[in-house]
């Protein structure tokens, strides 16, 4: 559960490093970290896959909101 939360966290710095979005530019540095960490300590490559999906998955809809 908590790699789960730490790929969505990841997603989320990534969003508010985005130019005019958040103005957090500076989280860009160490925002991929929290999904890195997720990936490493995944137990199978299909929780790898599912980490992607969601780190995907939140940062599409967080930054294409229209």
């Amino acid at each position: 559960m908590k790699n789960y939360l730490a790929a969505i966290l990841s997603a989320l710095f990534v969003w508010l490093a985005f130019p005019g979005e958040g103005g957090f530019w500076y989280l860009l540095f160490f925002s991929l970290v929290p999904f890195l960490y997720a990936v490493k300590k995944s137990e199978t490559v299909r929780q790898s896959v599912i980490f992607g999906l969601l780190f995907g998955f939140f940062q599409s809809c967080c930054l294409l909101y229209w």
